[in-house]
């Protein structure tokens, strides 16, 4: 009896030291964080950048809010142009006063970035953020339903930490020393991708730029001399016969704007719907002649 009993110990003894002995994989994390900013002056324009560091996984989207004190700081805009996002699900925005929301993919993955120049850089920049400094104090910039996803295909949330980043705002030298943006957004070209022949979608015209300064604010655009509407990139292309000339602006937040233009060639007559209209000429064209030839030999007859 004793026996059954100490093989039965000695079991679960090799049991729970096996769990503890076999070889596990530790989650692996990522982190989000904003760039080494501490301090700035009342009316001083600044930006923070937002960084990931994957650790030792590839990623593919990125995803948060950012809040802030309305009262300490100003929201002027975003630039992508450092970004590693190049597909933006929801562009940053400032939603209501003191929260910005974004999201972005990065198609085929992205991992750990490795310079040799500088050991230390191994996050990615997401995006670059503008403020202004409003009045004195001290502010904190933190992140809220933060999301970074895996590069598996299958969505799956990787273990995330964030880190907060606190900005005092000093006294500056005159309460009218902010620095006046004149500078217009970067030049830019629109692309224009064709239907496929047999497509139902129309043509679309591709576009987009960036600001030093502050980012894009808005864009607007004139189709064949038509009044400006804010718009955002692609833009549906109406069918036109003849050609007709596409003009987009794009406004920084400081009312600066950069304007491109193009020349929209007329739509050719192709598609599923240009086919049966063509089929149905020809159609007619064969009925009418042989019509009259047959009017004509009743007629000898």
């Amino acid at each position: 009896m004793n026996q059954k009993k100490y093989k039965k110990i000695n079991l679960i003894v090799i049991l729970v030291l096996g769990i503890f002995l076999l070889p596990f994989k530790v989650a692996t994390a990522s982190l989000l964080e904003f760039s080494a900013l501490e301090k700035v002056s009342v009316n001083e324009k600044f930006y923070l950048d937002i960084l990931v560091d994957p650790e030792s996984q590839s990623i593919n989207s990125v995803g948060a809010s950012i809040l802030f004190d309305p009262e300490l700081f100003t929201y002027l805009g975003f630039s992508s142009k450092q970004s590693s996002i190049p597909v933006w699900v929801e562009e940053p925005k400032q939603e209501k006063l003191g929260i910005i929301k974004f999201s972005g993919v990065i198609p085929g993955g992205i991992e750990r970035i490795y310079d040799p120049l500088n050991t230390g850089q191994r996050s990615i920049p997401i995006v670059r953020l503008f403020f202004t400094g409003k009045q004195e104090g001290y502010g904190t910039f933190t992140f809220s339903d933060a999301v970074v996803l895996k590069n598996d295909g299958l969505g799956t949330t990787t273990k995330l930490s964030v880190k907060s980043k606190s900005v005092s705002v000093a006294k500056g030298n005159s309460l009218n020393d902010t620095q006046e943006d004149l500078i217009d957004p970067e030049p830019f070209s629109i692309k224009i991708i064709e239907r496929s022949i047999f497509g139902r979608s129309p043509r679309l015209a591709v576009f987009s730029s960036n600001d030093e300064g502050g980012g894009i604010e808005r864009y607007e655009v004139s189709i064949s001399g038509g009044p400006f509407k804010i718009s955002s990139s692609p833009v549906p292309l109406p069918y036109k016969l003849f050609s007709y000339e596409f003009i987009v602006r794009a406004y920084d937040y400081s009312g600066n704007f950069r304007e491109q233009k193009i020349l929209v060639s007329g739509e050719k007559i192709y598609g599923a719907g240009g086919i049966i209209i063509v089929f149905i000429l020809i159609l007619g064209f064969i009925r009418y002649k042989f019509y009259n030839k047959k009017k004509i030999n009743n007629e000898k007859i």
